[in-house]
Parts: C-alpha cells; sequence; structure tokens
C-alpha cells in the first residue's frame, strides 16, 4: 500500500491535500482529497497511458452542482484547477459546523483511503483463523464507516460488512471494507467547511460526495478503464427542485494543445482525441480518452477553449455555470447544431456537440433529423477546427435534490488506442467498442474482481476440462479437473470471504456445511484462474 503523503495546505482550514495513486491496471493516475478527483497538485497532468509509459491523458476531472432552493436563491459548488479556490474541503458534512474542532480534523482530515481485494482478503483470513484481527492495516483502521454523530456527522458513511450485525465498524472483530474491483481509493468531500467565496461565488449547498475510483487488473478491455462511482447526498437544509450536475474534465491527449472533442449520444459519453495524425508525445497511434455515463442520461456536452471568450468561455460565476450545465451558452443563449455551436447560420438548438454520426434519431435535436455528420474533422462547411486545448462538461438532467436525500452516479473512463492504423480516428472507434464491451459489463451487475478473473479465464479453457457438481447441492459436491494442474481450491461468500481452502487433482469430493446461498468456487493454476458460481440448498 502507498502512503498518504500531505503535499501543501490548503489556506483557510489547515487541512493537507493528500493524494493518493490508483495504478492496478494499464492506467495509472493521481487522485486527492480536493474537489479535483483526478488531477496532481504538484505536476498537474495525470492519467498516465501506458501505466509507465510518462505519457498523460488528463489535468483534471471534477464534480459541479448548481440549483435554486425555495426561495430562488442560486446554490453552487465546483473545482476546476487547483490554482483556483474551490468549493469542496475533505471530510463528511457537519450539521454543527464542527469542522475546525480538533476531533473532526483528527478523523476526517483525511478524506482519501485506498484499499485492495488482496488487503481484505488477508484481514478475513486472519479473522477466520483467529476469531480477531490483531492489527488491521491503517485503510481498513480508518475506514470511515460510522460518522461520529457527536460531531454532527451522519453515522451512515462507507460501506462494510458488519460480522457480527450491531451497526458498529469494529475492524479487530473482522469487519472490513466493502469495495468494487481488485482496489479501489475512496473519498469523502463536502462543500460546507468553505466559508471563502469558493469557485463561483454562491451559497454552499450542504453537499457531502463519497467517491469510489476503482479498476480490474485483467488482460481484456476492463485493463483500460477506471470506474468512478459518484453518491451525493443533500446533508443541508435547503431543498433544491432543480438541481444540475456536472462533470469537467481538462483531457490533454499527450500535447494539449492539438485535442478535438466528441460526442457519443448513443454510448452516454464525452471524448477527446488527438486532432492531428501524430502527437508530440505519443508520436502515431496516438488514444483517445472518453467519460461515459453508466446508469444515467446524458442531457448535455459542450466544450471551451483556451481561445474562447464569452459566452462560449469557461462559466466564472454561478449563474454562467447553472446555464452551461443546462442547453445554453454562458450568456443564456442555445447552443446551435452546426459550426462551432455559436456562431453559426444553424437555427436548430442541440444539447450535444459534435456528435458525429451517433446521433441518428436526433436526441439532441429534439427529433429533428439534421442528416449531417457534425464532429471537429469536418467543422463548419466540411473545414476541419483547428486542433486545440480542449475541456468538457458533460451533464445529466436536472433532478429534485431534497434535504436528506441522494443521487447516485456512475462512470468509465475509458482509453482506446489502435496499433495497427495511425489515424486518430480509429482510437476514437476502438474507445467506442471498449465503451459497449464496458455496458455490457456494468449491466451484469458483477462487482467482484472474482467475477472478473472467472469472464477472463473460463474463455481461455476448454468447457468440459472443470466440471462442478451438483450444482445446486446439498452440501456434497465433486469437482472434476481432469488432467489440469491445480494449485488450490477456495470457496468464497459473496462478499469475497474465503470461507473453505483445500486441494483438488483429478476428481475430489468436498463437504461444505456454510449457510444456504451462493457463493464462488475457484480454481487456481500456475498460470490461469477459474471461479464458478455454486449453490447450496439443504
Amino acid at each position: 500500500m502507498k502512503l498518504l503523503l500531505p503535499l501543501l495546505l490548503i489556506g483557510f482550514t489547515g487541512f493537507a491535500q493528500i493524494t493518493e495513486t490508483l495504478d492496478r491496471n494499464n492506467t495509472s493516475f493521481v487522485t486527492s482529497n480536493t474537489g479535483v478527483i483526478i488531477g496532481d497538485p504538484q505536476n498537474n497532468n495525470t492519467y498516465e497511458f501506458p501505466e509507465g509509459s510518462g505519457n498523460t491523458l488528463l489535468n483534471y476531472l471534477s464534480f459541479w452542482f448548481a440549483g435554486y432552493d425555495n426561495s430562488d436563491v442560486l446554490h453552487a459548488a465546483g473545482e476546476d484547477s487547483f490554482s483556483n479556490p474551490g468549493d469542496y474541503e475533505p471530510g463528511p458534512y457537519s450539521a454543527n459546523a464542527m469542522y475546525q474542532n480538533a476531533t473532526y480534523i483528527n478523523k476526517y482530515s483525511q478524506g482519501i483511503w485506498k484499499v485492495s481485494r488482496e488487503e481484505i482478503d488477508a484481514h478475513i483470513l486472519e479473522y477466520q483463523m483467529n476469531g480477531a484481527v490483531a492489527n488491521p492495516i491503517p485503510a481498513i483502521l480508518t475506514w470511515p464507516a460510522n460518522g461520529d454523530t457527536q460531531l454532527g456527522v451522519n453515522d451512515d458513511l462507507a460501506p462494510f460488512v458488519d460480522q457480527n450485525n450491531d451497526g458498529i465498524y469494529d475492524p479487530f472483530a473482522g469487519d472490513h471494507p466493502v469495495i468494487k474491483g481488485c482496489e479501489a481509493i475512496y473519498i469523502i468531500l463536502n462543500d460546507d467547511a468553505n466559508t471563502s467565496s469558493g469557485q463561483w461565488n454562491t451559497p454552499n449547498i450542504g453537499l457531502e460526495l463519497h467517491i469510489m475510483f476503482y479498476q480490474y487488473n485483467t488482460n481484456n478491455f476492463l485493463n483500460d478503464v477506471t470506474f468512478v462511482d459518484l453518491r451525493a447526498i443533500n446533508r443541508g437544509t435547503f431543498d433544491y427542485q432543480e438541481m444540475r450536475i456536472g462533470q469537467a474534465m481538462d483531457a490533454d491527449v499527450g500535447d494539449p494543445t492539438d485535442d478535438y472533442m466528441g460526442t457519443e449520444v448513443t454510448r452516454k459519453m464525452v471524448y477527446t482525441w488527438n486532432g492531428n495524425l501524430s502527437d508530440q508525445e505519443y508520436g502515431a497511434h496516438v488514444p483517445a480518452i472518453g467519460l461515459k455515463c453508466l446508469n444515467q442520461n446524458v442531457a448535455t456536452t459542450k466544450y471551451f477553449t483556451d481561445a474562447a471568450i464569452f459566452p462560449t468561455a469557461y462559466p466564472i460565476n454561478g449563474l454562467e455555470s447553472w446555464y452551461s450545465m443546462g442547453a445554453n451558452w454562458s450568456d443564456g443563449s442555445p447552443v446551435f447544431y452546426g459550426g462551432n455551436a455559436y456562431n453559426t447560420a444553424s437555427t436548430t438548438e442541440t444539447t450535444y456537440i459534435f456528435p458525429a454520426d451517433s446521433d441518428p434519431t436526433g436526441i439532441g435535436t429534439m427529433g429533428a433529423i439534421i442528416g449531417a455528420d457534425w464532429a471537429e474533422y469536418n467543422g463548419n462547411s466540411g473545414s476541419p477546427n483547428p486542433p486545440g486545448n480542449r475541456r468538457t462538461l458533460m451533464s445529466q438532467k436536472e433532478f429534485n435534490f431534497l434535504s436528506g436525500s441522494e443521487f447516485d452516479l456512475h462512470f468509465a473512463i475509458i482509453v482506446g488506442r489502435e496499433m495497427t492504423i495511425a489515424d486518430p480516428w480509429e482510437s476514437v472507434e476502438r474507445m467506442g467498442e471498449i465503451a459497449d464491451s464496458v455496458e455490457l459489463f456494468y449491466g451484469s451487475g458483477s462487482a467482484s474482481c472474482y467475477d472478473v478473473i472467472a469472464s477472463l479465464s473460463e474463455n481461455e479453457l476448454n468447457e468440459n476440462e472443470i466440471q462442478i457438481y451438483p450444482n445446486p447441492s446439498s452440501g456434497t459436491f465433486h469437482i472434476d479437473v481432469n488432467e489440469l494442474d491445480v494449485n488450490s481450491m477456495r470457496i468464497l461468500d459473496m462478499q469475497g470471504r474465503v470461507v473453505l481452502e483445500e486441494q483438488v487433482q483429478g476428481t475430489t469430493s468436498f463437504e461444505f456445511n456454510g449457510p444456504e446461498g451462493m457463493y464462488f468456487v475457484n480454481l487456481i493454476g500456475s498460470d490461469w484462474s477459474v471461479i464458478q458460481k455454486i449453490q447450496f440448498k439443504y
């Protein structure tokens, strides 16, 4: 586990910026306990791809919110860089504003936790062997499962397995975090501790944000994907009938000065790709990077450039952010289909910018079928746009955000790279293919690192080589591995806990006396691993 490194102080709170690195697969990126959820406060660009290459694809990623309360007052929160004062601070919302309390600072100023599946498995194994855990690793020991209600913090914070179902997180008694993927980073932020003017000089919303990044280490498409789960909770006292949420992404594909952006409407994704045949950092075969929404529809997409001037420039106040997260530019004027989406002869309004041919039914144009391929490579009247720095903003449909309610969003950050053809658009096409696979994977409901191992390995082995029967089983079951060399067999429950571990050779019989339910049988060879589900019914 990498150590948490304090880097620099954040003005008024005294909280230190703390960073962690997630590098479980072919990508590596820095995240922190600030509102810039992807971004390195010391080195700017991050999201290295391939991992270890030194080439990067992202400057930052952050979440924006804006909504009107019942008195028609606009509240907003956001952050777009480390150089500007933002709205988010580490730690959960405190109903009695205990942010400067020494106990609060000690418990929550870290704001970020990193834990792997292997660390959780080791924790579980020690508990199973000894009935207790003597020395939990720091990330498990300090996991923010229960909030301190004496500090005005909600009792329900981070998810955990409660071994004795008493509702109290006790890692010494075997309780442990619940994560997705093979390794995860968990972040808790709030917009209430910040008493400065913040990003857009508006009143605070009362937000508590829970963010989980997770990755799978595989040899298929998932190796180029990072998943992001956002749980946004209104812990404040205001009700918002119309809340807007956006994802601001400054993707810099290698050299940031030669990029294009686009929208994949049907795939619910905004992306950035290289506008030239080669890139100063990547050379030929330049990758593309996209942010795909998995559980909600995308309402609008935008782009901003360094050269943009009002109203197509980046929003600088709350009202401009409100407009930008809707189907408008910063002055409230509509977005038009074609050209640069603002200064154009078109009178057809649209909600998606540069969709290429991904909107054949006119979702973004309210049913109007344009029939024209509108992308940066053909720009206005068939002339390509000049490549440059691109910032994108993807937003979801407005939603009611009442006090005490929450809103969940799930994303995938997807990298596509075509290595046989040098045209950068081929990387966009490859990214789209990966997005389709991610959609299927997400829809399967798989959240276990072991499920992924199964999906990768079973296809590589002859289906007749391994047989587990009977299934369902009343307790006695048999495993036939034929002539395969198997190092070990493990049975795991649905939380990933190892409940039985034995050796298997040829055809072996086993007795299981655990509770009824669905389990995983994990067979491990020298260079392969397979997981199959088994159900026990007595």
